[in-house]
């Protein structure tokens, strides 16, 4: 399999406001820090980054909302506002 139909294929369209594990930044670095649903390949990086490095990922995760790629994922998840 391609690397372009395996990403289409596991990750979530990160550029909306649908978020199967929850949005804001809270969630992101949780996801990204523990890893994410069995079996969908987000592997935890807690023990991999410094907590200042997962900040910066989850910061730029979420720098990505709003942008509109070619051929964008459908929304999955649930739509998340902050509170």
């Amino acid at each position: 399999m391609s690397l372009k139909r395996w990403w289409w294929r596991y990750w979530a369209n990160l550029t909306d406001k649908y978020w199967i594990l929850g949005g804001g930044i809270k969630n992101v670095f949780k996801t990204i820090s523990k890893g994410g649903r069995d079996g969908k390949g987000m592997v935890a990086w807690g023990k991999t980054l410094k907590p200042k490095d997962i900040q910066k990922v989850s910061s730029y995760v979420l720098s990505l909302q709003g942008t509109t790629p070619a051929k964008a994922k459908a929304p999955q998840g649930d739509l998340y506002e902050e509170e």
